[in-house]
């Protein structure tokens, strides 16, 4: 008998808070799920349909409160 066991596969998976661009993203095999991020009525995914500076635009501009969930 071989005392080698079978390795499972492994997966790195983070959400959108992680910050990681999606070109590292890939070139490290990276899973990232993004957050639902709600500013009053309208909803977004972050880092698919708000990057960094439209987030940080809508905060600002707000005349509601800005909600972040995970999905």
């Amino acid at each position: 008998m071989s005392n080698r066991r079978s390795l499972m596969p492994v997966r790195i998976v983070t959400d959108s808070t992680a910050d990681i661009s999606p070109q590292q993203a890939q070139a490290l095999g990276i899973t990232i799920i993004p957050l639902t991020v709600f500013f009053g009525e309208d909803t977004y995914l972050d880092g698919t349909e708000l990057d960094n500076v439209g987030f940080y635009t809508k905060l600002q501009v707000a005349c509601c409160q800005c909600i972040c969930l995970q999905s």
